[in-house]
């Protein structure tokens, strides 16, 4: 899911859709990108009957690196998610050193 919808309501309407690509075999993992919100993270797993393997943000300072996000994810997100934010803060260190 590449953002959050406007209302909790169309949130789960097209989560449900996503689940049931995996019901039908069509994928074998969801995810969400995008969403700085962690009221928004933890409402859509907590309602998730298949809870999204990935989370997917930019990492950034404006975001205070998503410092809540990320800890919500060691605990709850499938490793996906963490290797996401590793790599890219190996990307970002990588980048600013070599002004990229």
């Amino acid at each position: 899911m590449h953002g959050p919808e406007d209302t909790w309501e169309k949130i789960l309407t097209v989560w449900r859709v996503f689940e049931s690509f995996v019901d039908q075999g069509k994928v074998r993992q969801i995810g969400i990108s995008n969403f700085y919100e962690p009221d928004a993270v933890e409402y859509l797993y907590n309602q998730a009957r298949i809870k999204p393997a990935v989370v997917q943000n930019r990492f950034y300072a404006d975001s205070d690196y998503d410092t809540e996000i990320r800890a919500f994810c060691m605990d709850h997100v499938t490793t996906e998610a963490s290797t996401f934010f590793s790599v890219h803060i190996r990307i970002s260190s990588l980048q600013r050193r070599c002004q990229v």
